[in-house]
């Protein structure tokens, strides 16, 4: 399901064209998931060719991917359709609250 070949665990990464305020959203949740233990993947890839902002996988859970928006409301719905796992989907321009990621 995760292409782990691309991505690092607990390794964060961007892309170019990505705002300040959005890899600011992605290192605060990072951050938080590592206090945690809970290992994580950023700029992760699918099996599919998606790929998501953040995946984590809680000890015995099933994966989560964690989605920044930042100029767009909701998530597209073929991305709803198409992610392998849960989506939680977080503002870019919002504080950081562990009560996101529940």
């Amino acid at each position: 399901m995760i292409n782990k070949i691309r991505s690092k665990v607990n390794c964060v990464q961007w892309m170019p064209n990505e705002s300040y305020s959005h890899i600011r959203m992605k290192l605060d949740i990072c951050v938080y998931l590592r206090k945690l233990g809970v290992p994580f993947y950023t700029e992760c890839y699918f099996d599919n060719g998606l790929r998501a902002d953040v995946v984590f996988i809680p000890d015995g859970a099933e994966p989560t991917a964690v989605e920044v928006l930042e100029t767009e409301q909701t998530l597209s719905p073929h991305k709803k359709e198409s992610y392998p796992c849960e989506i939680i989907t977080v503002k870019a321009s919002d504080f950081f609250d562990k009560g996101m990621l529940e």
